[in-house]
């Protein structure tokens, strides 16, 4: 809210400002079957009406994503 509130002071225009959840600690994830698996629990509960938002620790690389 800070840098929101610095930049409306100084007459620049904001698109967009969102305050999300960052996890401390990334989770690594190198196994393309549990990034699947990842991927699809994130999906199920992105299409739930009562979700609103899906935040993970999970780090999947390029390369499985890729893949997937």
């Amino acid at each position: 809210m800070e840098v929101k509130e610095a930049l409306e002071a100084d007459k620049i225009e904001i698109e967009m400002a969102d305050i999300i959840m960052m996890a401390d600690n990334m989770v690594n994830v190198d196994d393309e079957a549990v990034a699947a698996k990842i991927i699809k629990l994130i999906d199920l509960l992105e299409d739930h009406d009562d979700v609103q938002n899906v935040y993970s620790n999970a780090n999947i690389s390029d390369e499985i994503m890729e893949k997937l």
